[in-house]
């Protein structure tokens, strides 16, 4: 999800004058990403954050299982990539 300082960081932009395209690129951005919340208003916006915090993740039911095999690996000083991650719960 993108934070609240995004949407205010891109609206300032808009302000300014400057291109969605100029934008994405000083922000970080995908063009996507800044095309999207680019027309929102402040009431859009919000409904939008009030959305995303409340949905379910299709794999918010492995969440533990990925936390235990995150800490697991991390403990041996070993990084996780998110293919094993998918091995192991297949």
């Amino acid at each position: 999800m993108v934070s609240v300082s995004v949407d205010k960081d891109i609206q300032r932009c808009k302000r300014f004058g400057k291109e969605k395209s100029t934008t994405a690129r000083e922000l970080g951005l995908a063009r996507g990403t800044v095309r999207k919340f680019w027309n929102m208003d402040e009431g859009q916006y919000d409904a939008y954050r009030k959305k995303a915090l409340t949905r379910r993740h299709r794999f918010d039911v492995y969440r533990e299982e990925v936390i235990t095999i995150v800490e697991l690996n991390a403990a041996d000083g070993e990084t996780v990539h998110g293919s094993s991650i998918y091995d192991v719960l297949e």
